[in-house]
């Protein structure tokens, strides 16, 4: 058992005496307390590792499947039924007018004028009422359409940057993404990782710090597998270089390994609030000899002459991600694009509440 690692009573099995199981199965409970999920998941932080950046990356895997799904589909099934029904009336109501208009003689013309004229004037109201509900409905609609716009073009933003525009008409969005995503979008500057990785630049995409944290620039053995196991499998690609193969395609080829266990959630506020909460956990923790508050990963902040080293200096492997400048400058770029898709979801779910209420209340009026 690793240490930091005790078998605890949960009610959740006696697989969470593994520190594997421990931290997989507490980022899978979904539909547990946000607290109990986060808790366990941070226990489980606190374990030591003999692999680096370990931890962060099964953060990373996490928060990077859910923004690669989209959001729930929206559904409404009665569309065209609310069409046919206001049609239907207005015709109800043109008969009614030209039935009024008929020619006939004397006393039965005077009762057909009495009759038809209150038939008219409450045919006429359904009409207003049925025309004003699905006018309602339909701002409600298209109100909820823009906000799971706004998420889903958030969600990807986490991964590949905020430069990238994307409207409701584009199907297939990675191919969109692969064909107009920059280096410059994503990174600082992927010549100079320490750029990318402390100041400015950390934050400015996931993938941006997936490669502060699993990428390095220089090898420490003879192959890459005897670099101090980043990230947890030892077989991640381990170089910056992208003139023998562009970053993007290095992003696709590394970017599931470790993460085989998890599956791809539906973006959800409740989802979005636990992951982020453990990964706020993780990074203001000093929970390790290698790990300093507001920089998440393997970090040594000075050299054997004691001068400071920045993440992923050129001189030294500093596998981490330097968020002490941007937390101070408004906060972690992809986070607060994390959080605005929440805010979206959460809008275009109280908005699909609201349509909701609007036909219930017209149903009791009627």
């Amino acid at each position: 058992m690793p240490h930091g690692v005790s078998c605890m009573h949960t009610g959740l099995g006696c697989k969470f005496c593994s520190f594997h199981a421990l931290i997989l199965d507490a980022l899978e409970m979904l539909h547990g307390s946000l607290l109990v999920t986060g808790l366990l998941a941070y226990i489980a932080m606190l374990a030591t590792s003999d692999m680096e950046n370990e931890h962060e990356k099964l953060i990373f895997c996490l928060i990077r499947l859910m923004a690669e799904r989209e959001p729930k589909e929206l559904v409404f099934r009665n569309s065209v039924e609310e069409s046919e029904i206001v049609s239907r009336i207005k015709q109800l109501n043109s008969s009614v007018m030209n039935f009024h208009r008929m020619k006939v003689g004397g006393s039965e013309r005077r009762y057909v004028d009495k009759r038809s004229k209150e038939y008219g004037r409450e045919i006429h109201k359904i009409l207003e009422a049925a025309l004003h509900l699905k006018a309602e409905a339909d701002a409600y609609k298209l109100q909820a359409a823009a906000k799971r716009d706004s998420a889903r073009a958030n969600l990807k933003r986490v991964i590949y940057g905020d430069a990238m525009n994307f409207t409701a008409e584009d199907t297939d969005i990675q191919r969109r993404i692969d064909d107009n995503t920059s280096k410059e979008n994503v990174f600082q500057n992927i010549g100079k990782p320490e750029e990318s990785c402390s100041g400015r630049g950390a934050g400015r995409s996931l993938i941006n710090d997936y490669f502060c944290l699993c990428f390095t620039k220089d090898h420490l053995g003879s192959n890459e597998k005897s670099y101090r196991g980043v990230c947890g499998d030892g077989i991640v690609e381990t170089s910056w270089d992208d003139t023998k193969e562009g970053w993007l395609a290095k992003w696709h080829k590394n970017k599931d390994k470790g993460c085989e266990r998890f599956q791809g959630r539906l973006p959800s506020p409740p989802l979005i609030e636990e992951a982020l909460y453990l990964f706020n956990k993780t990074v203001v923790a000093i929970h390790a000899k290698y790990h300093e508050r507001d920089v998440l990963g393997h970090y040594q902040p000075y050299d054997r002459e004691k001068k400071p080293v920045p993440c992923m200096s050129t001189t030294y492997s500093n596998a981490c991600v330097d968020y002490k400048h941007v937390l101070s400058h408004g906060g972690i770029p992809w986070v607060n694009r994390l959080q605005n898709a929440s805010e979206d979801l959460r809008e275009m779910e109280d908005l699909v509440s609201n349509l909701k209420y609007s036909y219930e209340a017209g149903a009791t009026r009627a």
